[in-house]
């Protein structure tokens, strides 16, 4: 863990970064029907292209990752963002 932080400031940023992974989390979940009652389209193209959800989601997701980090070590940080990328990459490549 990085020395420079206090405890309180560590615990400040997990509590920021566990509400950043449930809200993403939880708008991936419910996302399609706010946009819907909100008259928002949830595709770019009608029912394909972007799924805005689907983004908005993984932006929050990874937001909470990255403040999550920055209570870590630089060589830890790294092994995360890789685990990030493959994971994503195999769940968006068919």
């Amino acid at each position: 863990m990085r020395t420079d932080l206090t405890w309180k400031k560590r615990i400040t940023r997990w509590v920021i970064a566990v509400a950043l992974l449930l809200a993403g989390w939880g708008f991936s979940l419910v996302g399609e029907q706010l946009l819907g009652a909100l008259g928002l389209p949830v595709w770019s193209e009608g029912d394909r292209g972007w799924n805005y959800v689907g983004v908005s989601a993984f932006v929050i997701f990874a937001a909470g990752i990255s403040v999550f980090n920055s209570t870590l070590s630089e060589k830890v940080r790294y092994w995360i963002w890789a685990a990030v990328v493959v994971i994503t990459f195999v769940l968006t490549c068919r």
